[in-house]
């Protein structure tokens, strides 16, 4: 049976995964083939490919936060690239993306909260099992990505 727990884990697991498809077109664009997808200040098409920055791209940090520009322009010229868009076409996409990013940003907000909740109740569901010498361990095994208990030993 579908719950809502369900539909939202599904809808961020929707999400993340977008994310990542974006993120590995953005650097099999820019990095691996050689393209110019991070076109920064004074760099028309160029980017932080070392002649504006005076090194090989840019610092750490750079480019992240609100999510906004580069991303939303990549993947608007890829849709170009791919169905030879209208510049009031390219305009129009733009602007629809802009104006779904508070919604989606939300939702991505919920759902992450709401993973983070479900992932509390089975950690404690979990230490309701187990004998108060096994909880000790279980709370200093090492965690893994996305904070789940990693044992110290294979199958």
């Amino acid at each position: 049976m579908i719950n809502r727990t369900h539909v939202w884990f599904a809808a961020f697991v929707l999400i993340v995964f977008a994310g990542g498809l974006a993120a590995g077109v953005a650097l099999d664009r820019s990095v691996w083939r050689g393209g110019r997808a991070f076109a920064g200040p004074g760099a028309p098409g160029g980017g932080f490919r070392g002649g504006d920055r005076g090194q090989g791209g840019p610092s750490r940090g750079e480019g992240r936060g609100t999510g906004d520009g580069p991303a939303a322009e990549m993947f608007v010229r890829e849709l170009d690239n791919q169905l030879a868009l209208t510049p009031e076409q390219e305009k129009q996409i733009t602007d629809v993306i802009n104006a779904s990013r508070p919604q989606m940003r939300a939702l991505q907000e919920e759902a992450s909260k709401r993973f983070a909740a479900e992932q509390q109740a089975l950690h404690d569901a979990i230490v309701k099992v187990l004998t108060p010498e096994q909880a000790k361990k279980f709370e200093e095994m090492p965690r893994g990505p996305f904070g789940f208990r990693r044992g110290g030993r294979g199958r």
